[in-house]
């Protein structure tokens, strides 16, 4: 599991393995999307996996299994 209290502070490219590789339409990364998600309220208690996933599909781009390959990233977020 990544753990972004410290991959955020440093560049995009810390992120190793699978999840460096999804990307949204735009170029958007894991941490990119992430902060996307905070802004949107998507990490906030109660927010369903399909939600997100679907978010991630519709305005970024992304086909069902990159959606959950970068939701399984979230999955370690802390309320």
């Amino acid at each position: 599991m990544i753990d972004f209290s410290s991959a955020e502070r440093e560049e995009p490219h810390v992120i190793s393995g699978i999840h460096r590789q999804h990307q949204g339409k735009d170029g958007e990364n894991a941490v990119d999307f992430k902060r996307l998600a905070e802004k949107k309220g998507l990490l906030k208690a109660g927010v369903k996996a399909m939600e997100i996933v679907g978010w991630l599909k519709k305005d970024h781009g992304l086909g069902h299994g990159h959606a959950m390959a970068i939701y399984a990233t979230f999955k370690g977020r802390k309320e």
